[in-house]
């Protein structure tokens, strides 16, 4: 048991440096704003805000780069640029279910009497096509590209050495949330306008983490592709810059959201988020997914799952872990595509 405890112990080491010097340096840059009183929109507010956004992707950077190894630092590049790692299948899952949320979402409460939304920004960008791409690269580049390679590309698998999928998720959309705190008092800015501890702000809350343990869902299924996860939070960017919902329309869309991620832990393992019972679409699970044989199927992560973990985020301590099970339960299958390294078979 004490040479198991070494890999939860460097995760630990890692996670906290890696929190730390994200929220630092984002941190430091948006209450300087906030404290200046500079908006976003003039040159000082965009300035303190852009250099901001990128904290989660600087801190995995240098966390890798003074601590990693190349087979690591190999591993989350890939991740992150090998967009055949998600199938078609979960691609076109990826880009619909938010937008689906939400027109489900505005069809209740147009049911109930409410408004439709406000749809000018969205015509204006689907008859500008120059403006449209614009504004789909800023969806990616303002949040998604600068926030996913640290959240899942760095922070996920190191949470889920030290417990489940599920646990790894709550806890990352909480933080993922927490990080966002001081733009709710940057004048100007999105989070501004939803203003701080509103009804806004805790749906806000409550979609970081709704929408955590969807993307945690999507990586386990493709790979552990932070491209997936790029993707989703892009979508989520773009649908809710280009619709204005009623208030009731927001609330009714987050409750959905949830509901979706609820039923996603509860036909999936809450260990992996990447076991589902039923066959589906995208409900089959992915490479990532499959149930192995002789796994006894627990809430929480078998030893073997720890394992591999380990051997993928820390290969150095191959030498020190126990032999591994004879097969790894959440290796991805393809043959010289697999991320974690596959275990030896016992004879």
């Amino acid at each position: 048991m004490k040479r198991l405890a070494d890999p939860k112990r460097a995760a630990t080491r890692s996670l906290l440096a890696f929190f730390g010097l994200a929220f630092a340096w984002s941190w430091a840059l948006w209450i300087t704003a906030a404290v200046l009183g500079a908006r976003q929109g003039s040159l000082v507010g965009n300035a303190l805000l852009y250099a901001g956004t990128p904290g989660p992707l600087i801190a995995a950077l240098a966390l890798l780069y003074l601590r990693g190894t190349p087979a690591e630092r190999r591993d989350f590049y890939r991740r992150i640029y090998e967009v055949e790692r998600v199938s078609p299948r979960w691609l076109l899952a990826t880009l619909l279910i938010y937008p689906g949320l939400t027109a489900a979402a505005v069809g209740l409460d147009w049911m109930a009497g409410g408004p439709l939304p406000d749809t000018t920004v969205l015509s204006q960008r689907l008859h500008d096509p120059q403006l449209l791409l614009a504004t789909t690269g800023f969806a990616f580049l303002l949040g998604p590209l600068p926030e996913e390679p640290g959240w899942r590309g760095y922070a996920l698998d190191r949470l889920q050495l030290l417990g489940s999928a599920l646990t790894a998720s709550l806890w990352l959309g909480f933080l993922w949330a927490l990080w966002h705190l001081p733009l709710f008092f940057i004048p100007g800015s999105y989070h501004h306008d939803l203003g701080f501890a509103t009804l806004a702000f805790w749906l806000f809350v409550l979609t970081a983490i709704a929408g955590s343990v969807i993307i945690t869902w999507i990586y386990g299924h493709n790979e552990r592709s932070v491209f997936g996860a790029i993707l989703f939070h892009a979508t989520l960017n773009f649908t809710r810059d280009a619709l204005h919902l009623s208030d009731r329309s927001e609330l009714a869309r987050t409750a959905l959201l949830v509901l979706f991620a609820t039923i996603v832990v509860v036909r999936c393992r809450p260990g992996t988020l990447g076991d589902c019972r039923r066959s589906g679409s995208p409900g089959r699970p992915g490479a990532a997914g499959r149930r192995r044989p002789g796994d006894p199927g627990r809430s929480a992560p078998a030893q073997g799952e720890t394992y591999c973990f380990s051997l993928c985020v820390f290969p150095a301590t191959r030498d020190r872990l126990p032999p591994l099970p004879p097969t790894c339960p959440i290796a991805p299958q393809r043959p010289g595509r697999a991320s974690f390294p596959r275990a030896p078979q016992h004879r």
